[in-house]
């Protein structure tokens, strides 16, 4: 996961990222330094609020992070796949 990538892209602390899905700052410490993962619900806000799947799953995004349509339609299907997982 690449949350310092994500947070200064969107220009969010990690308490203000916390406070937006709905979980605390120390959760998302916890995934920044790689001791712990987002649930699955939680997975689908990331997304919501805007990380690209390959923020979220880890994958190097090519230069200027632009989210391809093929990106786009992955997210909608992981967020929708989570939606009915709940």
């Amino acid at each position: 996961m690449d949350l310092d990538g994500f947070l200064k892209r969107i220009n969010k602390s990690q308490k203000a990222l916390a406070e937006e899905i709905g979980t605390t700052p120390s959760n998302v410490n916890r995934w920044n330094i790689g001791v712990g993962v987002p649930s699955f619900e939680l997975c689908k806000k990331l997304l919501e609020a805007g990380m690209t799947t390959n923020e979220l799953f880890g994958v190097e995004a090519p230069e200027g992070n632009v989210e391809s349509d093929l990106q786009r339609k992955v997210k909608q299907i992981i967020i929708d796949a989570l939606q009915q997982s709940m």
